[in-house]
């Protein structure tokens, strides 16, 4: 049995052979295995051919097979379109120069899975014989039959794992809810985390500035500065005690001359020694100022020399 013969062939070595001059089943794995579906509707379209919306894959690819077995306005169409498609594969085929480089050629293909660029390069290729042409068919369409039962297997595993979506969906939604539900934990432990940090910062804060305090006492920083305002407090207090009996005669004598009586002199010695005895006296006015005195329980002091142990504060009245 030859599918191709001379008549079915009208070509010559030095040219390429036209879609409308192969042998009519090679129009159908052209068909099936070089094009999709839509390219063969849009060839259609464009040949101004009518595509009834009720046809079927089938019905369409029976039509297209048929309609490019003469040269037509959709044969020479479909010619542009596979050559312009597999431009690639038909410049790398061009450099077989005899039927045995085009074989390796095709087989090299075959295996890498390049089929159908390959397939419209080899049947269409000038050095193609009747015996070459056969094997590139009997290659294509065992594939289509491996490829039936490949797609087999898969319709029954698809069946097979159709019905395990409905179990899978719902252990999803499960383990969705989980994780859920255990992120919002984690923000929620993340943010106490946070608030603790925030804490922990401001009491590592405080500690640095306490053990700052605590290394200025160990260098006896803070010592010297209450040191140096001890001394300058005792230095303001032997200012005021040197300024003292001049302002305290000034204060009696302004006070007598007011008053128009003597100036007021030491007091009696049974009252000094009612007040060191730590007995208060009411105030006295004496030209508008009033003096207090108050006894030292612990003798004269050392603050204020010549006050013979008695501090007075003076008021105005």
């Amino acid at each position: 049995m030859t599918l191709v013969t001379a008549t079915h062939i009208k070509t010559d070595r030095a040219h390429r052979r036209k879609i409308w001059q192969l042998e009519h089943r090679f129009h159908c794995s052209v068909a099936g295995t070089c094009m999709t579906l839509d390219e063969l509707i849009q060839l259609c379209h464009k040949a101004r051919m009518t595509v009834p919306a009720d046809f079927s894959d089938y019905q369409l690819h029976c039509a297209f097979v048929t309609a490019i077995s003469q040269p037509g306005p959709l044969a020479k169409l479909t010619q542009k379109h596979l050559d312009r498609k597999y431009a690639n594969e038909l410049k790398r085929f061009r450099q077989a120069k005899d039927v045995q480089a085009l074989a390796e050629m095709w087989q090299a293909a075959f295996a890498a899975g390049e089929i159908p660029g390959a397939f419209w390069a080899g049947i269409t290729h000038p050095c193609a014989d009747e015996a070459l042409m056969f094997r590139l068919f009997g290659d294509v369409h065992m594939l289509s039959h491996l490829q039936g039962a490949s797609l087999r297997i898969d319709m029954e595993r698809f069946n097979r794992y159709r019905h395990l979506v409905p179990r899978l969906q719902r252990e999803l939604h499960k383990t969705r809810s989980d994780a859920q539900r255990r992120l919002q934990a984690k923000e929620k432990e993340l943010m106490e985390l946070r608030h603790q940090l925030r804490d922990l910062a401001a009491l590592s804060h405080r500690l640095q500035a306490t053990e700052q305090r605590l290394r200025n006492v160990e260098t006896g920083e803070a010592h010297a500065r209450l040191q140096k305002r001890l001394d300058e407090a005792l230095a303001d207090c032997h200012r005021l005690a040197a300024r003292w009996p001049g302002d305290r005669g000034r204060l009696l004598t302004r006070g007598s001359h007011r008053s128009g009586r003597a100036p007021l002199r030491h007091p009696a010695p049974r009252t000094m020694a009612s007040l060191r005895n730590g007995q208060f006296r009411e105030p006295r006015a004496v030209g508008g100022v009033g003096i207090v005195c108050t006894a030292a329980q612990n003798g004269p002091s050392s603050s204020v020399p010549g006050c013979g142990g008695t501090t007075i504060c003076t008021s105005a009245v």
